[in-house]
């Protein structure tokens, strides 16, 4: 079956580089700004592909887009700790959502979610299940460099 990135989406074949940082969890001791935000690109073939900021990073493989998910906004919200007015009316806006979960100890993954806008928005988080907290929301930009 043909994957639904392929139906009228331009989320594949480009970079991103975070614009904002929407939302911090109270939560974490690591804090980010636009200046140190990681970088995003997702591939041709679906991949979500993360890049910390700094000369000697690597990118590095967080895993495959799939099937969208289906969350509605307070199944979004469930997963933020006290989120501003600004995230939540940013989450009301959200027409597609894709779940990448990694396979590292700390249950961490990601919502790659765009708006009726055609924003894209990445969240970070961690869990699984009923225990699942968003630690940071990027807002983020297409930008035409090649990183990969």
């Amino acid at each position: 079956m043909a994957n639904p990135l392929k139906k009228g989406t331009d989320l594949i074949g480009a970079n991103y580089q975070v614009t904002t940082v929407l939302y911090e969890s109270p939560l974490v001791s690591v804090t980010y700004s636009e200046e140190t935000a990681p970088f995003y690109c997702i591939t041709a073939d679906y991949c979500l592909m993360e890049k910390q900021r700094g000369e000697q990073s690597d990118w590095k493989d967080m895993g495959e887009l799939g099937r969208p998910v289906f969350l509605t906004k307070q199944e979004l919200l469930a997963m933020y700790v006290l989120p501003q007015e600004e995230v939540k009316n940013l989450l009301d806006g959200v027409s597609v959502v894709y779940r990448v979960d990694t396979d590292d100890r700390n249950q961490r993954f990601y919502l790659v979610m765009q708006t009726r806008t055609g924003e894209v928005l990445i969240a970070v988080g961690y869990g699984h299940g009923e225990q699942e907290d968003v630690r940071w929301l990027f807002a983020t930009e297409k930008v035409s460099v090649a990183w990969i």
